[in-house]
């Protein structure tokens, strides 16, 4: 039987913890550098910087799946650089401390800026054991325990020229297998039982405590728990249906005539931002957010995804 050890596969939440222990740990020893107070646009050059270079060669499959999913583009260099910098904006936001929950996404651009290794995540997956042990998912457990069982089995015994087989010395430590009859009050008692862990179950469901709390990560609010305290965090009440509409619009070339008075926009700073709701700026509580005009769009986000600093001419 091989003696050696099995270990659990590594998953992406093994991945991404790592990779933000090793951030961590950089800005630590101040070792950042400039990705301490990079905008989003550097952000968005300095990747394809490394790309054109070369370095990037490994990472191609996970970066496709971020700016080219839908193979819009005829290479993954024309999507970058037809991306939005909104969308390094959430990166931004996590090594400024302003998140905490980074995405997958924000974690694998991350690992690549401060040049995590090994990476990608099926790299690493498969660096990330050591040598002699075997990495067995739950089926395969399963699967090794039952030929541990038959390895273990005493080979038949036989006695003489007919070769009858012994039957096989019982374990002593093994219990023996119950045999339960059923009867119909038994099933009555056991559906008894069962209409009562539903009850029990969807009473503690109604009364464990909720998020009740939210914050901005620069796209959307997020949901937590009130006493999840982060000093870093502008957290506020929950509001349900801010939670799961307001929105700022990261893809500001989709936008038409069409939305004339159905988005909303800020212009703080000469940066122009589009929210998909009306109220008050996340970040800037107080400013209020105006309904895009016919002339606003036309000229901050009708073909000026590539401008920088909100599309502003």
């Amino acid at each position: 039987m091989d003696r050696r050890n099995f270990v659990p596969m590594p998953t992406i939440i093994d991945f991404n913890k790592a990779v933000i222990e090793f951030y961590l740990q950089k800005k630590a020893d101040n070792d950042l550098n400039e990705l301490e107070s990079i905008s989003p646009a550097k952000l968005k050059d300095l990747l394809l910087s490394k790309l054109v270079s070369g370095e990037l060669q490994k990472d191609i499959p996970s970066l496709e799946k971020i700016f080219n999913t839908a193979k819009k583009f005829e290479n993954l260099t024309r999507a970058i650089t037809n991306e939005s910098i909104d969308k390094f904006r959430p990166i931004q936001y996590f090594i400024q401390g302003r998140t905490t929950i980074p995405t997958d996404d924000t974690i694998i651009l991350l690992s690549i800026f401060i040049d995590f290794q090994p990476r990608p995540y099926t790299v690493w997956k498969e660096m990330g054991v050591d040598e002699g042990e075997i990495v067995i998912s739950d089926d395969d457990g399963d699967k090794e325990a039952d030929k541990e069982l038959e390895t273990d089995e005493d080979p038949p015994t036989t006695i003489g020229s007919n070769k009858t087989e012994m039957p096989p010395t019982e374990n002593p430590d093994t219990p023996s297998p119950v045999r339960v009859n059923w009867n119909l009050k038994d099933k009555k008692s056991l559906s008894i039982m069962a209409s009562a862990l539903v009850i029990t179950l969807l009473m503690a469901f109604y009364s464990w405590p909720h998020k009740q709390c939210m914050y901005w990560d620069g796209e959307k609010y997020i949901a937590i728990h009130c006493d999840e305290v982060d000093p870093q965090l502008d957290i506020i009440a929950l509001n349900s249906e801010k939670q799961q509409q307001f929105k700022r619009i990261t893809r500001k070339d989709t936008l038409t005539k069409d939305h004339v008075n159905k988005v909303w926009y800020s212009k703080i700073d000469t940066e122009v931002e589009f929210f998909t709701c009306p109220g008050l700026h996340p970040v800037h509580p107080h400013r209020s957010l105006k309904a895009a005009t016919e002339y606003i769009i036309e000229k901050y986000a009708m073909g000026k995804v590539n401008n920088e600093k909100g599309a502003v001419d």
